[in-house]
């Protein structure tokens, strides 16, 4: 697995009665369609080009069948879940929905994270 730098936004989801927790998120814009990931065992982001056409009706627990996670070993397929919709923070899983409004592009980030490639399935 290698690493896919990718423009995200920040936000702040929630986490038992915790607010304010810091997540990333992409919007589509500029013909892109990457999607978050995380591993509902350690954390980790994952990153996935869903224009990919080999993805086409897939869902992801069959993408990352034979996958584990570099961070913590667990096998994705069993652990997977959309980011941050659903996130792992100290005191449990959080949750995040951005809104439907893209916010201007000075407000992105360029972030790393882990690329779920077909290829490696």
């Amino acid at each position: 697995m290698k690493k896919r730098k990718v423009r995200v936004y920040r936000g702040y989801g929630s986490c038992e009665n915790r607010f304010n927790i810091e997540v990333y998120y992409t919007c589509g814009e500029h013909g892109y369609e990457y999607k978050l990931f995380s591993c509902m065992k350690c954390g980790e982001i994952f990153v996935f080009d869903m224009d990919n056409p080999n993805a086409h009706d897939k869902n992801m627990k069959d993408i990352v069948i034979n996958m584990t996670c570099p961070t913590c070993g667990a096998l994705l397929m069993d652990f997977i879940k959309e980011y941050p919709k659903y996130f792992v923070c100290e005191y449990g899983v959080g949750h995040f929905v951005p809104d439907n409004i893209i916010p201007p592009e000075a407000e992105s980030l360029i972030k790393e994270f882990w690329e779920i490639n077909l290829s490696e399935s």
